[in-house]
């Protein structure tokens, strides 16, 4: 096996584990969200961007292995593991090609994850928003019953004004 496919083969090792703890890292978001506990959101979020950016450099270096592996085996131009698959041998086709299946798998695994973590933060906005609305709306009404459950100020101070009839 050529060297740059070895490496090649461990760099996409790399990027399946690294796509596996980001599927945990946002399923402990999950229940986080739920539970409402922000403060270990923001430790997910901080392990999180600690993760993506070492999967930005590992994209990075699988790019440059792709270009190394079309030098090595002679071959004018490689998009994408696809492309090379076809001029390897068959069974380091096999190796990769399991590790490309397992790959894509886990992409759409993260997809779905991230679309059922987005709806549960839009809801949590959702209920914020409404529940921010209706305090606004009893602190806002109109001067009915005097100023009754409004904030007077006076003398530097303010007072929740309670009348009632």
């Amino acid at each position: 096996m050529p060297s740059c496919l070895q490496k090649l083969e461990a760099a996409l090792i790399s990027k399946r584990n690294d796509m596996e703890q980001l599927i945990i890292l946002l399923k402990n978001e999950q229940r986080s969200i739920i539970d409402v506990d922000l403060a270990a959101l923001e430790d997910l979020d901080v392990r999180k961007r600690e993760l993506l950016g070492g999967m930005e450099r590992s994209n990075a270096e699988y790019r440059q292995l792709l270009k190394e592996a079309a030098t090595e085996l002679k071959v004018d131009r490689i998009e994408n593991l696809s492309s090379l698959l076809s001029v390897i041998s068959p069974s380091q086709r096999e190796n990769l090609k399991v590790l490309q299946t397992k790959i894509i798998e886990l992409g759409e695994s993260l997809k779905g994850v991230l679309e059922f973590n987005q709806g549960l933060l839009e809801n949590s906005l959702g209920h914020v928003y409404q529940n921010l609305e209706f305090f606004n709306s009893l602190m806002s009404r109109s001067n009915t019953y005097g100023d009754a459950g409004n904030m007077v100020t006076g003398n530097g101070k303010a007072k929740l004004v309670c009348k009632e009839i």
